[in-house]
């Protein structure tokens, strides 16, 4: 008697066990076979420049699907759809994720410039804080800092983002000027004071202030951060003054140090 109960109870859990497999299947089915009912879209723009409207990328979702909305939710690969949004070279990162009420969850995170760098061809990228190049827009230009001069750089292939750590960039003064870049915008008044970043043609980093002709000279990326500390110091305490008007050239390439030359008698 007590071996039959044994089974039984036994039998009662397989059974058991069966139809809620059947229920989750049936459930699954009922699920993938349900429209999609909306698109919850959250595009995170950067404090710099919007690149991304929210539009723009609602119609790259339907352009995957014909029309994303009311299409069976077995359709909706997730794996799919942040591949190709992430294609997209200002999208910094996409998450993605469906409800059971039928519900597609999108969130696009843009990139943030902080320069823009010019080559001696003519074409130029954004760089952002992650040192990935990226394509402008021709109707919208970011507010950052800029570099040009002697610069040569490969166009972006295929115009999508690319690391500078790229074989096709390891040679370029790239990762130099954004390293500058960054450093310049870390400093409130050098972000203010400092209007362009100049590569001379012995491959010096030269740097333009928005009022006066003064040229300053960084020279390398070494001790980046004091040579920044040090011009943002030296403009605080002696700009406006009469001896500063006299200067021509500001050199911060020595350690510990500003050599300053002044203006050539007329």
């Amino acid at each position: 008697m007590k071996k039959f109960l044994h089974i039984l109870t036994w039998l009662c859990w397989i059974l058991s066990g069966a139809g809620l497999f059947v229920l989750l299947g049936f459930a699954r089915d009922t699920y993938l076979s349900s429209p999609l009912k909306t698109i919850q879209l959250k595009v995170e723009h950067n404090d710099v420049c919007t690149f991304l409207p929210e539009d723009s990328v609602r119609f790259q979702i339907d352009q995957l699907y014909g029309r994303a909305i009311g299409q069976p939710m077995r359709r909706i690969n997730i794996e799919k759809l942040t591949q190709t949004l992430s294609v997209n070279p200002w999208v910094k990162s996409v998450k993605a994720s469906t409800a059971i009420d039928g519900i597609l969850k999108v969130e696009v995170s843009e990139r943030r410039p902080v320069i823009r760098v010019f080559s001696s061809d003519g074409h130029s990228v954004y760089l952002d804080e992650e040192g990935f190049a990226f394509i402008t827009q021709a109707h919208n230009t970011a507010r950052v800092q800029m570099a040009s001069g002697n610069i040569a750089f490969p166009p972006l292939p295929f115009n999508r983002s690319t690391h500078i750590s790229n074989k096709i960039y390891r040679k370029t003064p790239l990762a130099d000027l954004l390293k500058i870049g960054k450093q310049i915008e870390s400093d409130p008044f050098a972000d203010a004071l400092i209007d362009q970043i100049y590569v001379s043609s012995l491959g010096e980093y030269e740097l333009s202030p928005k009022v006066g002709h003064v040229n300053i000279i960084i020279g390398d990326t070494t001790d980046i951060a004091e040579k920044i500390e040090k011009l943002s110091a030296f403009y605080k305490e002696k700009a406006g003054s009469q001896e500063f008007q006299q200067y021509q050239t500001i050199n911060l390439k020595f350690k510990h140090q500003i050599v300053c030359i002044k203006k050539l008698a007329i």
